[in-house]
């Protein structure tokens, strides 16, 4: 995984929350800018706390060995630009099933949302209240009709949709 240093600063490139990562190397998350926060195209450092937040992160991502280097910097990256700039959203329990325990999941570690019995990947980048502010890791989600969630974009739904990855 990379690891952050003094040149890495969020830039806008076309329409689109990027990381400029030094060395002519720039990484562009999937995220609009007009989908995040207003003080996005204020903010262009790369913070202490981004970089806390980011190696919190990698650190989690350490433990799986499902995704290469590159795959865990791509989910470190877009989860640190969701929890640093993302807009609040509303909860959407709805759509999922209820788990049948509560298992104990923490923030930074997967879990799943089950819909008809279809289980989607999620990151659980934190939890305020009841409820759990995830990121999709699966491909894509379908639910709810015409609804659809692309991967590496947010759910916010109640903890207890929250599937353990053990199961």
């Amino acid at each position: 995984m990379l690891q952050p240093n003094a040149e890495w600063r969020w830039i806008t490139e076309e329409q689109y929350l990027a990381l400029e990562l030094g060395q002519a190397m720039c990484f562009k998350t999937p995220y609009k800018i007009d989908y995040l926060c207003q003080d996005t195209q204020c903010s262009s450092l790369f913070t202490l706390e981004h970089h806390e937040i980011y190696s919190t992160i990698a650190d989690a991502l350490g433990e799986y060995d499902c995704w290469t280097g590159a795959q865990k910097t791509q989910i470190a990256i877009n989860a640190l630009a969701l929890l640093s700039f993302g807009k609040v959203i509303a909860a959407k329990s709805w759509f999922f099933e209820p788990a049948s325990q509560e298992d104990r999941i923490y923030q930074y570690q997967t879990a799943y949302l089950k819909v008809k019995g279809v289980s989607f990947q999620v990151m659980v980048l934190a939890f305020e209240n009841d409820c759990a502010y995830c990121m999709l890791l699966s491909d894509e989600m379908f639910f709810g009709g015409n609804k659809t969630v692309r991967q590496f974009f947010p759910i916010k739904v109640m903890a207890n949709r929250l599937f353990s990855s053990a199961q």
